[in-house]
């Protein structure tokens, strides 16, 4: 019985390091509806190796972005954003993005949160006990102390490789994902149609439609063959990147956050000599809390009596005017 349990247990060991194994490649369309009304429509393609992965996203109505891409390389959540056109002459940068240390979309790219739940987030839901997770329905600008805060949902995962989350519900944003439909693909089951739904907060989900959503549909699935590094993870830059560097947010909550453009066509290393001299700059022209003195009791008592010190001598200086005048009537 002991030796049926170990065998069962390598053969799901094996399954899941198969899976994981195996880079792939899908193509697809999202839609997105304000109420029940279509306000976007997006073309995606995500590649997929291990834990790695990157979402390439284009909107197809103009909005003055060509293209998004948002990717995590193993280590860091790149999010970036190519401008259409030629930038203006006054405007130094024709693209922006941003970089932080950790393992789910960057809070602005809500986007691209449906496309990454159903085809690069199965490594992540590997690593959730009790069915706490990060906010990745937050959408919000979060402090850097938020960027791992953990909330309970409503959790339930295929039970095939990538075994990929099939329905999520977040009580604390009233936010849920589900998939729709499955494709099997070279022994992946994977996610054909699927859905992000916003509702308003403490309303009913099971009677009342939601007032934001994301559509998602594949098109197109494929293996890939070629090795892959972790540059092909990470979005390429343009070298006119107004970049917002959040990988220092856990060092100081001072210099959570590094703006610099970015003239390289590769993300600058934590260790870049421009961005460790930009970061202690930082650090002098902010100087924390703890090193501000505390204000002298003495002083901020002088300072709140004043106006009472006043009053008082006011009432006293009205009240030997009144006695003089008094007296001089009399006479």
């Amino acid at each position: 019985m002991k030796f049926l349990i170990l065998l069962s247990c390598l053969v799901i060991a094996a399954s899941n390091l198969h899976a994981a194994e195996q880079a792939f490649q899908v193509q697809g369309v999202l839609e997105q509806y304000n109420g029940s009304k279509l306000t976007q429509t997006y073309h995606f393609t995500a590649l997929v190796k291990d834990c790695q992965w990157l979402i390439h996203t284009v909107p197809e109505k103009a909005t003055g972005l060509k293209y998004y891409e948002d990717s995590y390389d193993g280590k860091y959540i790149y999010h970036y954003l190519q401008f259409q056109g030629a930038p203006a002459k006054n405007v130094a940068n024709s693209s922006g993005g941003a970089v932080e240390a950790n393992d789910i979309p960057n809070n602005k790219a809500d986007y691209v949160v449906a496309t990454w739940l159903a085809y690069g987030s199965f490594c992540y839901f590997n690593k959730v006990k009790e069915n706490k997770v990060k906010p990745f329905f937050d959408w919000f600008e979060p402090n850097a102390s938020e960027l791992n805060k953990l909330v309970t949902v409503d959790l339930k995962r295929s039970e095939k490789p990538p075994f990929v989350p099939t329905f999520i519900y977040a009580k604390d944003f009233n936010r849920r994902y589900r998939v729709l439909d499955f494709t099997n693909f070279s022994g992946l089951l994977l996610p054909k149609e699927f859905v992000v739904e916003c509702f308003n907060p403490y309303s009913d989900i099971s009677t009342t439609p939601p007032t934001f959503s994301y559509r998602g549909l594949l098109t197109g699935i494929a293996s890939v063959e070629e090795e892959l590094s972790d540059q092909d993870f990470r979005p390429n830059l343009d070298g006119r990147t107004y970049t917002e560097d959040r990988r220092f947010a856990q060092k100081t909550s001072v210099a959570s956050e590094l703006t610099y453009l970015n003239k390289s066509n590769q993300w600058l290393p934590t260790n870049n000599p421009q961005l460790v001299a930009l970061y202690h700059q930082q650090l002098l022209l902010q100087a924390p809390e703890s090193n501000i003195p505390p204000p002298n009791r003495v002083l901020v008592f002088i300072l709140l009596a004043c106006p009472t010190i006043a009053f008082v001598i006011f009432e006293i200086v009205h009240w030997k005017r009144s006695r003089k005048n008094t007296h001089g009537t009399d006479v």
